[in-house]
């Protein structure tokens, strides 16, 4: 229990083992029941070398980014003074860490000069930092005031509420 995958390699007469842990669970806990299982072996030959049980140094998640635009009907019309409209163009963002998703959408305003094809390329932008592990506040420093940074601030709050199992507010 707690144990996502494992890995396994041998190349030129050594082996490996890495065992990843699940979120939510204590690393070090399965660390020790590893490094117990492990000790317990007899078979183990004898010329090899003792067993290295260790924490990885450094882990990376990747966070996978999806970005698409979608047309939301609005009942009867909403109008004010520039105009009015029957449908919100909005440019919907999707974080997926693996094991959870967190949503964030925005409506790019001409007035501003954003179209739905505009927000999604600034967004776009952003996928390599996304995935190497970009959070909110690096990205106030990324992007400007604006729809791509609303849909994307969004987003890293739902995906850190839904990982962390705390409503937003309580972050």
């Amino acid at each position: 229990e707690g144990i996502k995958s494992i890995g396994a390699e041998a190349v030129d007469g050594r082996g490996g083992v890495s065992v990843e842990v699940a979120k939510g669970f204590d690393t070090q806990k399965i660390l020790g029941d590893i490094k117990a299982r492990v000790d317990a072996l007899d078979t183990l030959p004898e010329q090899a070398e003792e067993p290295q049980i260790q924490e990885a140094p450094w882990s990376e998640e990747v966070i996978e980014l999806v970005v698409s635009a979608e047309s939301w009907p609005v009942r009867g019309s909403f109008a004010i003074s520039r105009g009015s409209k029957t449908a919100a163009e909005i440019v919907v963002v999707e974080l997926d860490s693996g094991d959870c998703k967190g949503y964030g959408e925005c409506v790019p305003y001409a007035r501003y000069g954003e179209s739905p094809d505009s927000v999604i390329g600034q967004i776009e932008s952003l996928r390599q930092d996304i995935r190497q592990g970009m959070d909110r506040a690096r990205l106030q420093q990324k992007l400007p005031p604006g729809a791509a940074r609303n849909a994307l601030d969004c987003a890293f709050w739902d995906l850190q509420a839904k990982m962390s199992q705390h409503r937003v507010w309580e972050l």
